[in-house]
């Protein structure tokens, strides 16, 4: 379960708004926190991720982000950063790299915090014991709504671990196990076939299996999919039902 720190200045309708999504849609607990290093060292146990909100210049409070530092390198957590890009910045100076999972300008898409949480907690968080017998699924998708769906439908019967580009998902791939990778076929920069290329030709990854997504159905579209050889492939216009029943068949196959 992911426990959020979300340092921040502000107590106002944006942040409780936020706060209650993250709970309800990750079934994540946040824990809000002055930017305060007292505060941060009284909230900091059991956290897996931290979020680091700066509403103005005032928020950049260099003993706050070295202290913040010293408990993420100690403990192998992640910041992520939300603010105005000269915060975001600032803030950097005082971060090393290696610890910030993600920055997001404001006004950010909320979609997209939520799979970078959602992508923190499947790389550092601890797997409880009911989670370490299920099926793992790396849905690895540019579209982060797109992924967030299909891991609200799948999430009580696997663990779904997500990725936003093909880099993204080599680096996971390269840690962690997957019984199955569910792989967006159109995706820009790398696109699908290149992923699946890269995956085959890797000789620790070159026998999981992976089932195409794609939202084209026309007959030339998906033989120019299936020529690809995926063990399947799934149309992105498949309902909720149909997607577990296709899953639950593979898996029992």
């Amino acid at each position: 379960m992911i426990k959020a720190v979300l340092l921040t200045s502000t107590d106002g309708f944006v942040i409780r708004g936020m706060q209650k999504k993250i709970e309800d849609l990750l079934e994540a607990e946040v824990v809000s926190c002055d930017i305060d290093a007292t505060d941060l060292r009284s909230k900091k146990e059991g956290a897996t991720v931290f979020i680091y909100y700066m509403d103005n210049d005032r928020d950049i409070k260099e003993d706050v982000l070295l202290y913040l530092k010293e408990i993420c390198l100690e403990r192998d957590n992640k910041v992520i950063l939300v603010g105005e890009d000269e915060n975001i910045k600032n803030a950097e100076e005082l971060l090393s790299d290696y610890l910030i999972a993600d920055r997001f300008t404001r006004p950010f898409d909320m979609q997209d915090l939520l799979a970078a949480l959602q992508k923190t907690d499947d790389i550092f968080g601890f797997l409880t014991k009911e989670d370490q017998i299920k099926r793992r699924i790396l849905i690895i998708d540019d579209d982060p709504s797109y992924s967030m769906m299909i891991h609200s439908w799948l999430k009580d019967r696997y663990l779904i671990s997500m990725a936003s580009s093909g880099m993204q998902a080599l680096k996971w791939l390269s840690q962690n196990h997957a019984d199955l990778v569910l792989l967006d076929y159109e995706m820009p920069v790398t696109t699908g076939a290149q992923v699946l290329e890269m995956i085959r030709s890797d000789e620790d990854l070159k026998d999981i299996p992976v089932m195409f997504l794609t939202g084209k159905n026309d007959e030339k579209s998906i033989r120019s999919v299936l020529a690809l050889k995926p063990i399947d492939y799934i149309l992105k216009t498949i309902t909720r039902d149909d997607l577990r029943d296709k899953l639950e068949e593979y898996f029992e196959f």
